[in-house]
Parts: C-alpha cells; structure tokens; sequence
C-alpha cells in the first residue's frame, strides 16, 4: 500500500479514536464504552454504521447505535458466516476491508439473502474491520458506508485502522479488566445481546500492590504513551501521570517504561 498521508482532520480523528480506546475509565460501563469507541471511529472511518464484537463467539455480543434490526443480525448471520469462515479469517487479516474478507466468495456474499434483504438497507453495502484475540476474547469493530453513495471503503481507511491496531488491543483488555473487575458491582457491566461478557481469570496485577488508576497507567505505558498523552487520556496533570509512572516502577521493582511493558505483555 502507498504511503498514508493524512490531513489535519485525520491527525485530529486519529488522536480522538485513541483517547477513546484508550479512555475505557471515563465510562459507567462496557457498553458505554464501546458505543463512545463507535462513534470515534466512525468518524474517522467516515461510515454509515459501526457494529463491534466482544465475546468468546463472533455473536455473543454485537451492539450498534445505528442498526435498528442489529438484534437480528445472528441469527441472519450465523449460517452464512460459518459456511464461508469469515470470523477466522478476520482474525487472520487482522485489519480488512470486505473484498479482502470475503476473497474469491464476493459474488456469492452479494448474491445472499443477507446481504439483499438485512445489510442493504442498513446501507452496509461495504466495509473495513479490525480484529484481534485477546486471551480468548474475540473482538471485533466493522465500519460500513454505503459506498453507492459514499464511495467504497478500501486502502486508505484500512490503513487508518491500522494506525489503531495498538490502541484496540490495549484498550480492549485494559477494559475487559475494568468493567469485570472482582472490586466493581456487576450489576455496573451492562451485558450485550442478553448475555454478559466474562473473561477467564483475573489480571495479573489485581494481586499486587498497584492501585487501580495505576494499573491502568501501567497498560496505558505498555502502548507506548507519554506521560502527556497518558494524562489526555486520563484527564489528569501531567504531574500525576508522571507520578503515577514512577510509583509503578518503584512498586515493581523496575527500572524504565520499557520494563513495565515487557512486564505486562509477559502476562
């Protein structure tokens, strides 16, 4: 793929989708968070829907503010989906746009009922998507455009997507952490689709000494973030995320950022 060159507006979308991402603390729960995410990439991506995946199945959990028929998306979906493996692929891809999903089975996809009768009138004629497996969990996020209208989704927004490949898969299990924390009330995890999302086991640091608003520093340190950045995303000074970065190393017995994301990737 060429070069990405991106305008002000993209720097601007790019930044925001981060924070978002990243940002899981600043909301009441998993649900809220994600529908935040939606519409931060969205309007990066510039699409007419956006649908995510959290669960230990494609279709435990889909959740669009756009889609009024989103809830019979399983059901619709399901037969189609296993027939052709396109969840496994994705999570091959990692980040796609629908002709490279569907590969050699484009015409038999847009020959579908589903495709006629459900994702055209949700005017999801295409799509780009990023995928990832975060112990177990899939996750998932599909941007659509009906590019009758918009122009098709292709190499530029996938390489959009691939500028947030990082922030997507901390940011998924820095808030697959939080919302199932054993220290909140479960009742504060809204379950997506019917079913709550549960992760198996409990992350590595809910054991130590660090406190919660450091554990979420120490993922936020494992992308690769500034102290500035860190303090955006956690709408604290520049001070404290600087303070918080030098308690986490002090506590762990570490010795530079490089070490705490070595440390956390390892688990």
């Amino acid at each position: 793929m060429a070069d990405l060159v991106l305008t002000a507006a993209d720097q601007r979308n790019v930044q925001s989708a981060i924070r978002s991402l990243l940002g899981c603390a600043q909301h009441d729960s998993l649900t809220d968070w994600r529908l935040a995410t939606h519409r931060a990439i969205k309007r990066l991506i510039d699409g007419d829907m956006v649908m995510s995946y959290i669960g230990a199945a494609p279709f435990e959990a889909v959740i669009s503010e756009e889609a009024t028929r989103v809830s019979e998306f399983p059901a619709r979906a399901g037969p189609m989906v296993s027939r052709f493996n396109v969840f496994e692929r994705s999570e091959q891809l990692v980040v796609w746009s629908r002709s490279t999903l569907w590969q050699g089975r484009m015409r038999e996809f847009l020959r579908s009922s589903f495709y006629q009768d459900f994702a055209r009138p949700l005017h999801s004629i295409d799509g780009v998507g990023i995928s990832i497996k975060v112990k177990g969990v899939h996750a998932s996020v599909q941007i659509h455009r009906d590019s009758k209208l918009g122009g098709p989704l292709r190499e530029r927004e996938v390489g959009l997507l691939r500028m947030l490949l990082p922030a997507f898969e901390v940011g998924t299990e820095m808030a697959l952490w939080y919302f199932n924390s054993p220290n909140r009330s479960t009742s504060s995890v809204a379950p997506a689709n019917g079913r709550a999302i549960v992760t198996g086991g409990q992350a590595p640091w809910t054991s130590s000494r660090l406190t919660r608003r450091e554990a979420e520093v120490a993922k936020l340190l494992t992308a690769r973030l500034s102290n500035y950045e860190i303090s955006e995303i956690l709408q604290v000074s520049r001070f404290t995320a600087k303070r918080h970065t030098e308690n986490i190393l002090q506590k762990l017995g570490l010795h530079s950022r490089r070490e705490v994301e070595r440390v956390f990737e390892g688990d």
